[in-house]
């Protein structure tokens, strides 16, 4: 019996050619080529929508705000939705400040952050592609935000909180992504594979990515029933405002199911 090989790149596994007859080689690269036209149309340019501002009652949610509340804290933030314009909108200040509390395990130094709570559609026949966040910033140089979503988390907003490095905070993914200089409202994509449950609850930043462990990496499934997606600026001191018309999940080249 034939051995197989995976493709990572389009999650298939295929017979190990070199130890194939002809014969069966062919038969084999017709079926591979058939399943993988099939995959890309099934799922390229898919696009869920997850949050929008324009009234659409499946995707518009209730979002707060958070500042970080440990002692010292000199980070704050404000919350505040264009109606008109059909975009919300966080503005405010991270400020990373040295003080005693930073020095129990865990503790942050410093952020503000929005999220909500679901449900949210189903954005699995979207594959494993990008998320997809329709943004824009008066501040596009600093390097500290960040975007999060949960799926079968116990809490939800303890998990993204504390990024797996507590227990029971497992299932809350985090990326970080940064805004293009413009006034206008550019797509900003975030590949499913760069975000990880095993995070830093200081600075946003992984403590094990997908290509170091594949446990920590977001699967189809968490994509059927997201229970919270949340917004971050933090580990970088500085002013931040960040607008956003809507976030997506969308199919990317060969963005296939895991199977």
């Amino acid at each position: 019996k034939a051995q197989t090989a995976c493709v990572p790149a389009c999650h298939l596994c295929v017979p190990h050619l070199p130890e194939m007859q002809l014969p069966e080689m062919k038969s084999t690269l017709a079926r591979a080529s058939w399943l993988v036209v099939t995959l890309g149309t099934l799922t390229f340019g898919i696009e869920v929508k997850l949050v929008t501002f324009d009234g659409t009652n499946a995707t518009s949610h209730h979002f707060d705000e958070w500042e970080d509340p440990v002692m010292g804290s000199r980070s704050y933030g404000n919350w505040t939705v264009d109606a008109a314009g059909q975009f919300g909108r966080l503005r405010g200040v991270v400020t990373v400040a040295p003080r005693p509390a930073t020095s129990i395990p865990r503790a942050s130094p410093g952020y503000v952050d929005v999220g909500a709570d679901g449900p949210f559609p189903d954005a699995s026949l979207a594959g494993l592609g990008d998320l997809v966040l329709m943004v824009r910033s008066t501040t596009p140089k600093f390097k500290g935000f960040r975007v999060a979503f949960s799926s079968g988390a116990k809490f939800p907003t303890y998990a993204c909180k504390a990024g797996g490095s507590l227990p029971l905070s497992s299932g809350c993914w985090k990326a970080m992504f940064m805004v293009p200089a413009g006034t206008e409202f550019a797509e900003v994509r975030v590949p499913l594979n760069t975000f990880s449950d095993k995070w830093d609850p200081q600075t946003g930043m992984a403590k094990k990515t997908c290509e170091m462990d594949a446990s920590v990496c977001p699967r189809v499934e968490a994509l059927k029933r997201i229970q919270r997606i949340e917004l971050w600026a933090e580990g970088y001191s500085g002013d931040i405002d960040l607008q956003f018309q809507s976030i997506s999940v969308a199919s990317s080249v060969c963005s296939a199911f895991v199977v």
